[in-house]
């Protein structure tokens, strides 16, 4: 009976190792699943914060070609203009 007994705890002992054994590498996995989580959660807001810059320079940007067409419109009209009063010298008028 005492052999018994003995097999008993012995058995008792194992399974609580397998329980150690099974808590650790479920904390191992949990672990490292937060770490990654943090990382790409980093990641974001390093992208975001790229992105609004990149947003700004695209508005510049799109704020400078307005004005440059402006200029071309104006100088475009200009040139008609002169064109129009060449011809009319020409012309004679």
């Amino acid at each position: 009976m005492n052999s018994a007994s003995e097999t008993e705890a012995k058995i008792k002992v194992l399974e609580e190792k397998a329980k150690l054994w099974r808590a650790r590498v479920i904390a191992i996995l949990l672990g490292s699943s937060v770490v990654f989580c943090l990382l790409c959660l980093m990641y974001a807001f390093v992208q975001q914060a790229e992105a609004v810059k990149q947003r700004e320079l695209a508005v510049r940007t799109y704020r400078v070609a307005l004005k440059e067409q402006d200029v071309n419109l104006s100088l475009r009209d200009s040139i008609v203009a002169l064109n129009v009063a060449l011809q009319k010298v020409k012309i004679g008028v």
